[in-house]
């Protein structure tokens, strides 16, 4: 057995290292968000949310990408949800014009809030106070999206993918078939489209004259079935032969009958086709370099009719097949005309950006276009893109660098700004911030602000979709 005192070291080292050990521990659960007892409190304002999802204590709280802040605590209130958000100092205090809204940083649904502070000269929210519930922008999620479809339109929707389903089913064979049969006919009315490309002008006279035709026959769609009908009925049974003629004979009556009634309405009708009938008139100049085109065009005309034997044999093999697919759409058919109009906003917006949209089709079909003849192996096809390196490439910056040029909604054909001083971006607030990392290159170019821009008759920074009227 030992009488002496143990040596101070012996006492200091474990002592030096449970503190050490404390030490980290304390700190990891802070840079995890976790609070230290007794630690001073920041400023904090509470504010109602129509939805939390994916909101939960630490979750961050930011300001144009930049995070400010982050939420302290979630609570259900009534309907809604309460959360208590804790910014940091050199962010407070918020002002009474502030907005907020809960947005998703991942595509697994990760959430933050969004601030959009208000107004230096605003009055400032006392710590403790509450952001008011009308600035607090509802979070659109993808089932909001659909929604904006009706009820109805939603059950047709489904009734046309069913449809569309159903036509299909059993089908792909044939419908393969067909699809393959046409070839060497679309490959030869590309032929006579070009050369029709060159007589625009006057096919588009033509064309433009012929819908006033059909405009006003289209009026009288009654009286034309009718007719049509009347004259389908006789012709078929004349061609039946003595059994049919005989029925023929005995079909005059009533269609005699009918033949009256569609000429007296015929002759009500004389003034729309008279109408019609002065259009043609009209028409008839730009008919004459039409028919000089069609003269100048024969050789093309002579090549597909030699080549269109082949052509209608292929069409008797999977026009058939193309019917019952076509008769098994039927149902599916009826909707469309309500469901163009959900989808005519976002094809015009396309159409109104059309050369970004292809430019960036062809730079993403471009980049596995390298080839390279490799002895012995031949040609090696490989991806020609690169990977470029600048002082943005850095993240974890607590503010926008004052380079960054960022634009969430660039106006359509913008990249001409290039030629004219720069690209032009969302805002320049961020150019009197801190240059951690020069930029490379001559520097940054010059900020210039976009502004709004027309979309649809409507003029805002970003588009704005309205369904499309019937």
């Amino acid at each position: 057995m030992e009488a002496r005192s143990p040596h101070w070291r012996a006492v200091v080292l474990p002592v030096a290292f449970a503190l050490v050990c404390v030490g980290l521990m304390i700190g990891t659960w802070v840079s995890f968000g976790g609070g230290v007892p007794f630690a001073p409190q920041g400023y904090r304002f509470a504010m109602t949310l129509p939805q939390a999802t994916n909101v939960y204590a630490d979750t961050s709280v930011r300001i144009a990408g930049i995070t400010v802040g982050k939420v302290e605590s979630v609570a259900r209130e009534g309907s809604e949800a309460r959360a208590v958000i804790e910014l940091q100092p050199r962010y407070a205090p918020l002002r009474d014009g502030a907005r907020a809204i809960v947005r998703a940083k991942t595509l697994l649904g990760e959430g933050y809030i969004e601030l959009a502070p208000g107004p230096i000269s605003a009055r400032a929210i006392p710590d403790d106070g509450v952001l008011p519930a009308s600035h607090v922008a509802p979070t659109q999620q993808l089932f909001d999206a659909l929604r904006i479809f009706t009820p109805h339109t939603r059950a047709r929707l489904r009734s046309m993918f069913s449809g569309l389903a159903a036509a299909v089913r059993g089908r792909t064979g044939s419908l393969g078939d067909a699809l393959a049969a046409g070839a060497p006919a679309v490959t030869n009315f590309a032929s006579v489209a070009q050369s029709l490309a060159g007589q625009r002008p006057s096919l588009k006279a033509l064309v433009s004259d012929t819908g006033t035709v059909l405009s006003a026959l289209g009026t009288r769609q009654g009286v034309i079935e009718s007719f049509v009908r009347a004259g389908d009925a006789a012709l078929s049974t004349t061609a039946r032969s003595a059994q049919g003629l005989r029925a023929t004979i005995a079909a005059l009556p009533a269609f005699l009958t009918q033949l009256r009634s569609s000429s007296g309405i015929l002759s009500a009708a004389s003034a729309d086709i008279g109408a019609a009938a002065g259009a043609l008139y009209a028409a008839t100049p730009s008919l004459v370099p039409a028919l000089r085109a069609i003269d100048t065009a024969t050789p093309v005309f002579r090549t597909l009719f030699q080549r269109l034997p082949s052509v209608l044999d292929a069409g008797d093999r999977g026009l058939p097949a193309l019917r019952g697919v076509l008769v098994a759409a039927g149902p599916a058919l009826s909707i469309v005309d309500e469901t163009a109009r959900q989808l005519i906003p976002f094809v015009q917006l396309l159409s109104l950006d059309r050369n970004s949209v292809v430019g960036s089709l062809a730079n993403a079909a471009q980049i596995q276009n390298g080839v390279m003849l490799a002895p012995g192996v031949g040609a090696i096809h490989y991806a020609a893109g690169a990977l470029t390196v600048w002082n943005e490439t850095v993240g974890g910056w607590v503010k926008r660098l004052p380079t960054n040029r960022s634009n969430p909604y660039p106006e359509p054909d913008s990249e001409i700004d290039i030629a004219h001083g720069g690209l032009r971006s969302f805002d320049c607030r961020n150019t009197g911030n801190t240059l951690y990392i020069p930029p490379t290159g001559t520097g940054a170019p010059p900020c210039l602000v976009q502004g709004p821009w027309e979309f649809d008759g409507v003029r805002a920074y970003y588009p704005r979709l309205q369904e499309a009227p019937p």
